[in-house]
This record gives structure tokens, sequence and C-alpha cells, in this order.
């Protein structure tokens, strides 16, 4: 017995449907771990300021503290778009299910920021709880990226994506060495 083309055609276009799905799925993913960077970077920022402003009795960095908050806020949310995004893209995929949970966590986190920064701003958090609550924030950003890269269908992706993990990671910990 022979296929009918038409039967042949119509797997064809789902094989395709699905390699179109994955792209997206992996051109997401890249432009996340993006974004995560690049917020991961000004939360560092934002600790280091806010253990300047606190070791000094918030003498100084006052108004570079402001500063720094506006631009997490902002890349805050450029993530949370992202992630609205995401939602939508793979909610399908069988692996969601952790991604999602990470990015409960992440986005739990990221809510904690305000109390976080008028207590700072208060003087009311001494300076080794608030950077503990920042290196909170910033492991479960890098937790999140993990969960893409273990996401990943192709694997030249993920261990492009484990790189730029580690090295994340490496500059996080390098970051709260220079900060303690």
């Amino acid at each position: 017995m022979v296929a009918e083309p038409s039967t042949t055609i119509r797997f064809l276009l789902a094989s395709r449907q699905c390699e179109l799905n994955s792209l997206r799925y992996l051109l997401q993913s890249g432009e996340l771990v993006g974004k995560i960077s690049q917020l991961v970077h000004l939360l560092q920022r934002e600790r280091g300021t806010a253990n300047l402003f606190l070791c000094s009795d918030g003498r100084l960095f006052a108004d570079e503290l402001a500063l720094r908050e506006k631009d997490v806020q902002v890349a805050q949310t450029h993530l949370m778009a992202h992630l609205a995004g995401l939602e939508k893209m793979t909610a399908e995929l069988p692996q969601a299910s952790r991604l999602f949970s990470r990015v409960a966590s992440v986005v739990y986190a990221l809510s904690l920021l305000p109390a976080l920064r008028q207590q700072i701003r208060q003087r009311l958090l001494p300076q080794p709880q608030a950077m503990t609550f920042f290196n909170d924030i910033v492991r479960n950003l890098l937790a999140l990226v993990f969960e893409v890269s273990d996401t990943a269908a192709d694997p030249g992706i993920s261990r492009t994506l484990i790189a730029m993990f580690s090295f994340t990671q490496g500059k996080e910990l390098a970051g709260q060495e220079r900060a303690i």
C-alpha cells in the first residue's frame, strides 16, 4: 500500500511546524537569558550602592541609590514583559512545569524589592541582611537561567546557555566577595 501524497505532506508540514516552534522557543530563551543577565548586572550595581549607603549610615550614595533602583526597575519591567510572552509560547512543552515553577520563584523574589528598598533607605536593615536579600534575588534569577538552559532542545544551544550561566554565576560570586 502506497501512502497518499496528502498524508505525506501533512506529516512534512507538521514536522516543519515543530521545527519552527523549536526555533521560536530557542529565540525566546536566548532573549530571556539576555534580559536576566542585564537585570542581574543592574541588581549587582544596586547591591553595591546599597552596601555603600548603609555602611556610611546614609551619608554617601543616596542619589546613586535612587538611580540604581530606577535602572533595575526598567530592566525588571522588560523581563516581566518577556516572561508573559514566554508563558504563551511554552505552555505546551512537557518540561515547562519546572520552568514556570522557577519563574514563579523569580517573580516572588522580585516582588520583595520595593519593601527591601524602603528598609534600606530608612536604614532599618543591617548591611549583611540587605546583601543577603539581594543575593537571594540574584540566586533565583541565575536558577532561572539554568532552568532555561536545561529545557533547550538543541545540545549546542544548551551548552552555550550553561556557559552563560557559569559566567554569570562566577561574576556573581566575585561581586559578593567584593561587596563583603
